[in-house]
């Protein structure tokens, strides 16, 4: 079930991530391509229990400098 689950998502993700980019203004749909990893951090230490988050969050705080300058 959890293997199906996560299929669908990845199968669905770029569908939506297209679209996005089609109807959207691109730089804001950029910046949010971008927090997306930065939240794949985030959840991987909030519901994995992953180590070695404070090593990552150097590279998570550039990209969310980055998209913000993006949008802006």
């Amino acid at each position: 079930p959890q293997l199906l689950a996560a299929a669908a998502i990845a199968g669905v993700a770029p569908l939506f991530g297209f679209t996005a980019i089609a109807l959207g203004l691109v730089g804001y749909v950029t910046a949010l391509f971008k927090l997306s990893a930065v939240l794949t951090v985030v959840w991987g230490w909030a519901l994995l229990g992953e180590g070695g988050v404070r090593s990552r969050l150097p590279g998570a705080a550039a990209m969310v400098l980055g998209a913000a300058l993006i949008a802006t």
